[in-house]
């Protein structure tokens, strides 16, 4: 089973017709092993809406079944929405910040 709940939003205003909304998710797969224990692992979704006058855009990147532990996943996403990461650059940046937080 698949759920997405949402971590954090981000507004940033580039222009005075252009803007950009960073919504930051939390993706759950929940499985079962043999014994049936549920498993879930942990993954981030980040959509970005871009509004330039009255057309929209929309940018997204998943990335599920980064970790079981979903405060490691929630402490990645407070860097990425501190940092306002869009989804072009989310791989890169997020396998940074797991290497970082599981040292």
């Amino acid at each position: 089973m698949y759920s997405m709940y949402l971590e954090g939003l981000q507004e940033v205003n580039i222009t005075e017709n252009k803007a950009l909304k960073l919504e930051y998710y939390i993706t759950e797969d929940k499985s079962y092993d043999n014994y049936h224990q549920s498993l879930s692992a942990y993954g981030i979704k980040i959509i970005n809406q871009i509004k330039e006058d009255e057309t929209l855009y929309f940018e997204v990147e998943t990335i599920k079944k980064i970790s079981y532990s979903k405060e490691q996943i929630k402490k990645a996403i407070d860097i990425l929405k501190r940092n306002r990461v869009t989804p072009i650059g989310a791989i890169e940046v997020i396998d940074e910040i797991i290497t970082q937080i599981t040292e």
